[in-house]
C-alpha cells in the first residue's frame, strides 16, 4: 500500500513542475535503504502514468557504526515489505544509523515541447 502513496506522491511533485505540459520522462533515484525497492516504485508510477518512461538511478545506502566507527556501505540482511534489515558488514551491529541512501527522489521530468 505504501507503494502507492509514494507513487502518488512523485506523481504529484512531476505534474506540478510540469507547467502543464505532457510529461514524457521522469527520473527517480531510489536508494538502497529506502522503503520500496526501484523495482516497486517503477511498477507504482507505470500503473498508475502507463504513458510515463521512468528512469530509475539507484544510490548505494551509507551507514555510519558507532560501535566500531564503520562508515560506508551497509550489509543488508533482509528486504521486507516496505522496509530493510541491514547490519554494519565489519562487526555485525544491527541497524546502525543510516548517512544516505534511504530516500526516493524526484530527480527530473522532461515534458513535449
Amino acid at each position: 500500500m505504501h507503494d502507492q502513496l509514494y507513487a502518488e506522491q512523485i506523481i504529484r511533485e512531476a505534474e506540478s513542475n510540469s507547467q502543464g505540459k505532457r510529461i514524457k520522462t521522469i527520473s527517480i533515484e531510489v536508494g538502497d535503504l529506502a522503503a520500496l525497492t526501484a523495482k516497486q516504485i517503477e511498477y507504482a508510477i507505470r500503473n498508475r502514468r502507463p504513458g510515463w518512461r521512468v528512469k530509475i538511478y539507484p544510490k548505494d545506502g551509507k551507514i555510519r557504526c558507532e560501535k566500531c566507527n564503520y562508515q560506508g556501505k551497509p550489509k543488508i540482511t533482509e528486504r521486507l515489505h516496505e522496509s530493510v534489515v541491514y547490519e554494519c558488514p565489519i562487526c555485525g551491529e544491527d541497524l546502525p544509523e543510516i548517512s544516505d541512501g534511504e530516500k526516493i527522489i524526484l530527480r527530473s521530468i522532461e515534458v513535449e515541447d
